[in-house]
């Protein structure tokens, strides 16, 4: 089957839904009534009005898969069974990435079938976590495109007044979000505390997920940096510690520091809007 990619219409909603409504019947086994029904309704009534999306249409233009995206993370990736095989999520998946997008995505653990497909596209799994974005116990998988390489981090967004805390690291010119890479085992928010602990000589609390951020990394050249980025507070005297050399706050507004690509280019525009 030849499919063709367009923009999504509006038009192709009810199409749309029912792709994604076969696709998951067919690969979401795992989901109970209750938590299908739910994400039913937010796929219907919230997600597909607004989001921005490329359509896989057969000849006589009928949807037969579609790929959103929001910056480098892969939201929504489906195909309808009746067209698995025929390489319509392969093209979806390429299209986003020949623009740059598509770095990142998100996996149910207990859906083999699409860890496999995206393994078999180049993409690798750098962490784990219990509940999925809803709050609901299904595992997830974070993958990421492993064509160059990847530094796996954690990093807290602590804001009073309307600045940010930032560090330099010794021997570096640019400042970004204390945190760390998370040791074998850890989980992202005992990571974290870890990390500032080490950095600052300070606790942390309300600790709450901003996002999962990609940019290039600061000080590894050719390299990449995947972040998991919490708000909160923190909790003790700031002071700097072990490889960290300065500690400032920067205006959200005005920033005026030399900062890290993704403080800069990812995170900053987003707390700066909120």
């Amino acid at each position: 089957m030849t499919a063709t990619l367009r923009p999504a219409r509006p038009d192709d909603l009810p199409a749309l839904f029912a792709v994604w409504r076969n696709a998951v019947l067919a690969t979401h086994q795992f989901l109970s009534a209750d938590d299908f029904a739910f994400y039913e309704s937010l796929v219907r009534d919230v997600y597909l009005p607004q989001a921005h999306l490329t359509v896989a249409v057969d000849a006589a233009d009928v949807p037969l898969g579609f790929i959103g995206c929001t910056g480098s993370q892969i939201d929504a990736l489906f195909v309808d069974p009746v067209a698995h095989g025929q390489g319509i999520g392969s093209r979806l998946l390429r299209s986003v990435r020949q623009t740059g997008g598509g770095l990142l995505v998100d996996v149910n653990e207990q859906n083999l079938g699409a860890r496999a497909f995206y393994e078999r596209m180049g993409y690798s799994v750098v962490s784990r976590r219990e509940h999925d974005d809803a709050g609901r116990p299904y595992p997830v998988l974070g993958l990421v495109a492993s064509d160059q390489p990847w530094i796996v981090v954690v990093a807290l967004a602590c804001v009073r007044n309307g600045r940010l805390l930032v560090v330099r690291k010794r021997g570096t010119s640019r400042f970004m979000l204390p945190g760390g890479k998370p040791e074998p085992g850890e989980t992202s928010l005992v990571a974290l505390a870890r990390e500032i602990e080490e950095e600052l000589g300070c606790g942390v609390t309300g600790l709450d997920p901003l996002g999962r951020f990609a940019a290039p990394a600061a000080n590894e050249a050719a390299h990449r940096v995947l972040a998991d980025i919490f708000t909160g507070e923190l909790v003790g005297e700031i002071a700097a510690a072990a490889e960290i050399e300065a500690v400032d706050w920067l205006d959200l507004q005005a920033p005026e520091l030399p900062l890290a690509p993704l403080l800069e280019d990812a995170v900053l525009p987003v707390l700066a809007a909120s």
